[in-house]
C-alpha cells in the first residue's frame, strides 16, 4: 500500500526501480530521426527538437539557445554489488566484457512510466520521455569514459491520467542540454558519474532531473568476472543509499542468448527497505518499510554502451508523514 506522500517521494520510490521503463538505442548509421524503427516523438508534443549528436551549450534548438551549463558536484555512482554465479551455463564459456571502440556514437530514447495508488485503484501519470546521444571516448585505466547529451524531455499523454502531459512537459523541457559523463568499466557499471545541468532547470527540479537520470544507471547489467556460457544464471546483491533511502536489492540474472558480442539477458528483482526515519522539506518522513518486485529484459552490445532494455517494477510503500509548518499573523485595525 501506499501512503500519501510529497510528489518527491513518490518519484524517489519510483526511481529506486525505475518503473515501467522502456529504453531503446540504435547504433550510428541508422534513420536519426527513427530509434529502433519507432518515430521520434515530433517537436509538437511540447518538447524540444533534437539537436546534433555533438550539440554543445550555446546551440540553438526549437525552443531557442541552451544557457551555458552549470556543474553541480558528482553525486555518488552505484557500488557494484556482491556477485555470485549460480551456474556458469552450457557450451563455449567466456569473460564477457564490453569492449568499446573510441567515437562509437548511439541515440537513445527512454520512457518511464508510473501509477500511483493510495487506498483505492492506480491512477497513471503521464509518460515520461527523454532522448539522448551516447559518445564513447578514449578507452582508459579501468573502463571506457563516454558522454551523454540530453536533446529532449517531454510528457506523454497516457489514457485516463487525470494531469495532462502538457504540464509535465513544462518542467521536463527546461532539462533539455543536460549532460552526463562517467566511466564505463568492463563489467558494466558506472564511477565518477558527473552532471552539467543547464541554467533553464529550476533549482526545485533537479532532484527530478537526478532521479531520471539514475534510472539508466541501474539498468546496466553486472557482469561476471569468471567464465560462462549461454544458460549461465547469476546472482547480485545491492546495498544502496538513494536520496536518503537505504534500500537492499537482490537480482537474478539469466544469459539468455548470446550472438557474438551480443547479449540477451533476463532477470528478476526483490527490494526491501527496512524502517528508517527521513529528514525532508519541512517534514519527518517515518519509512515503515518498502517492499518491492520487478522483471527485466536486456538486449545488449559489448561493443556499445547503451543496451535495449524492458523493465517493470512493482513497489509497496508505507510511509507516515508529519509535517512541521510555521504561520506568523499580524493584524492592524484602526
Amino acid at each position: 500500500m501506499i501512503r500519501p506522500a510529497s510528489t518527491k517521494l513518490l518519484l524517489l520510490a519510483c526511481m529506486l526501480g525505475g518503473c515501467g521503463n522502456r529504453s531503446s538505442s540504435n547504433a550510428n548509421g541508422t534513420d536519426p530521426g527513427k530509434v529502433d524503427g519507432t518515430p521520434a516523438a515530433p517537436d509538437a508534443a511540447g518538447g524540444i527538437a533534437p539537436l546534433p549528436i555533438d550539440a554543445a551549450p550555446g546551440t540553438v534548438s526549437g525552443a531557442g539557445i541552451i544557457k551555458p551549463p552549470r556543474e553541480l558536484p558528482p553525486w555518488q555512482s552505484s557500488l557494484p554489488g556482491t556477485l555470485k554465479v549460480i551456474s556458469p551455463g552450457t557450451g563455449k564459456k567466456e569473460v564477457l566484457r564490453f569492449a568499446i571502440a573510441p567515437g562509437t556514437k548511439q541515440r537513445s530514447l527512454l520512457e518511464v512510466k508510473m501509477d500511483l495508488a493510495t487506498a483505492g485503484p492506480a491512477f497513471p501519470r503521464p509518460t515520461v520521455v527523454m532522448e539522448f546521444n551516447t559518445v564513447a571516448g578514449t578507452p582508459v585505466e579501468g573502463g571506457v569514459s563516454f558522454a551523454q547529451t540530453f536533446t529532449k524531455f517531454y510528457g506523454k499523454e497516457r489514457e485516463k491520467s487525470a494531469i495532462p502531459a502538457s504540464m509535465a512537459t513544462e518542467t521536463l523541457s527546461t532539462f533539455a542540454g543536460l549532460t552526463l559523463a562517467a566511466l564505463l568499466t568492463p563489467e558494466g557499471f558506472l564511477r565518477g558519474v558527473k552532471v552539467t545541468y543547464p541554467e533553464a532547470i529550476p533549482d526545485e527540479a533537479l532532484p527530478t532531473a537526478q532521479g531520471l537520470l539514475r534510472s539508466i544507471e541501474k539498468v546496466l547489467p553486472q557482469l561476471p568476472s569468471t567464465p560462462i556460457g549461454v544458460g549461465a544464471k547469476w546472482q547480485i546483491v545491492q546495498v544502496f543509499a538513494q536520496d536518503g533511502v537505504e534500500v537492499k536489492m537482490v537480482s537474478d540474472m539469466h544469459l539468455v542468448a548470446k550472438r557474438g558480442s551480443q547479449l540477451t539477458i533476463k532477470g528478476t528483482s526483490t527490494m526491501h527497505a527496512p524502517p528508517q526515519t527521513l529528514e525532508r522539506d519541512g517534514e519527518r518522513v517515518y519509512v515503515r518499510g518498502v517492499n518491492g518486485d520487478g522483471v527485466i529484459k536486456v538486449e545488449m552490445d559489448l561493443q556499445k554502451p547503451m543496451p535495449s532494455v524492458e523493465q517493470t517494477v512493482n513497489m509497496d510503500i508505507d510511509l507516515v508523514i508529519t509535517f512541521r509548518s510555521k504561520m506568523q499573523l499580524v493584524l492592524t485595525s484602526d
